[in-house]
């Protein structure tokens, strides 16, 4: 009993000193973004080889070129999102789930869209365990979306994209806001598998798209993206 204990605090230490040092330093967030990710326990959305790194400040491999992104950068992201209670977000490329699983307690439901049915099914399984009830994981191309739930509130990008397909912009509800990194392909580093985007929102107005580029930042791209108009 003494063991678990130790281990749990330990953990429990990990997920404050993420957030203390580095998203509460790098990132403007509000106050229910930074409870959410003291809450989420980070550790069991990756595998076991990985969960002594899990709340490090890194990009976390799972194979196949698919990565679950570093705590801080999410948050970074999301907070741009200017999630609030009566949103529906499309989380895009969730691999095991953690994204939604931040999403799904600041969202009112998050539809969760991932192309690796092993990925998909392993976030279900992860989500369920959680009792988080407000997500539902579905496995498709990721260019796609998933138009059948109507409109979003927020669209999310979990890695960098070439391009931002019209597929998924047509389902970015009046007053939404699509938050990605995008990058010219001349940017990848095949040694790190790595590109050097720009963080760009992307809101609808009516039937006009306002689109703005933010300051640069390193990420993993998502290879189903790749030279998709």
């Amino acid at each position: 009993m003494m063991r678990t204990t130790n281990a749990m605090d330990n953990i429990t230490k990990a997920r404050t000193n993420m957030v203390l040092s580095q998203i509460i330093t790098t990132s403007s967030v509000d106050q229910l973004l930074l409870d959410t990710l003291l809450e989420i326990p980070r550790q069991l959305f990756v595998p076991n080889h990985l969960k002594a790194v899990a709340y490090n400040d890194d990009h976390l491999a799972l194979g196949n070129n698919r990565y679950i992104m570093a705590p801080a950068t999410l948050a970074k992201l999301i907070g741009l999102a200017r999630v609030t209670p009566q949103d529906i977000v499309l989380d895009i490329a969730v691999t095991t789930g953690y994204s939604s699983a931040v999403f799904s307690k600041l969202a009112h439901s998050v539809m969760a869209v991932e192309c690796d049915l092993d990925l998909a099914s392993r976030a279900n399984f992860i989500l369920h365990s959680l009792n988080i009830k407000n997500v539902i994981v579905i496995s498709t191309n990721l260019t796609e979306g998933h138009s059948d739930a109507g409109h979003y509130n927020v669209i999310f990008f979990n890695g960098a994209v070439e391009n931002i397909p019209e597929s998924l912009t047509h389902q970015l509800a009046d007053g939404g806001r699509l938050v990605a990194v995008t990058y010219d392909p001349a940017a990848y580093n095949p040694l790190t598998h790595t590109v050097l985007g720009n963080i760009t929102v992307i809101e609808r107005h009516n039937n006009r798209l306002q689109k703005t580029e933010l300051m640069p930042i390193t990420m993993f791209p998502l290879e189903e993206f790749r030279k998709v108009a």
